[in-house]
């Protein structure tokens, strides 16, 4: 059953996805915007990679004053204003600085890289059973540049006592007793990069 409601979640993702692109500016309109922009003075670059390493670069260096995405992957990039909803119906842009990031949560880009590795992002799909408050509290926990490494070591160590060290402040633990599902390599691989 635990196996099928994975196959769900992984099936309703990749239709969110299939959706987003399906929405997205087909190849003529983009041919179009290309002709266009020049014709009205604007100039365009197209970005060798990823659009929000590109757009974070350009806002880090101050080429520009902020990134307009509804992708917050712009922010592990080092995006520091970032404003969504420009194109959306909702009828009001929000805004996220960085700075309030860091001083309100406490959540600097190295934690938000870590984050994303635990929880998933476009470049990997996280760490199954570990949600948003896990994830605060391993970075938290575990800050060192390879806190993930550690935080791995700890979760797998033989010795019983140690999953009693991990409770946390709501008294649960990062990790359900007699689970033998380990982190994904791929996390360590990440971190280590």
């Amino acid at each position: 059953m635990r196996i099928l409601d994975q196959e769900y979640r992984n099936l309703e993702n990749e239709q969110k996805k299939l959706e987003r692109n399906a929405e997205s500016v087909n190849s003529e309109l983009f041919t179009e915007c290309q002709e266009l922009l020049p014709m009205f003075g604007l100039s365009y670059i197209i970005a060798p990679m990823e659009a929000e390493a590109q757009c974070a670069f350009f806002e880090t260096t101050k080429l520009v004053d902020g990134v307009i995405t509804d992708d917050s992957d712009v922010l592990l990039f080092g995006a520091r204003r970032v404003h969504k909803n420009i194109f959306d119906d909702h009828k009001y842009i929000e805004t996220y600085f960085m700075e309030d990031i860091e001083k309100e949560l406490g959540l600097s880009r190295e934690k938000l890289v870590r984050m994303a590795l635990l929880l998933g992002s476009d470049y990997t799909e996280g760490v199954s059973g570990i949600g948003i408050v896990n994830a605060i509290e391993v970075v938290n926990a575990f800050p060192e540049e390879d806190g993930l490494l550690k935080f791995r070591q700890r979760v797998e160590s033989p010795d019983p006592t140690i999953l009693g060290k991990l409770n946390t402040k709501s008294g649960s633990n990062t990790r359900k007793k007699g689970s033998k599902e380990p982190l994904p390599d791929q996390i360590i691989s990440d971190v280590r990069n």
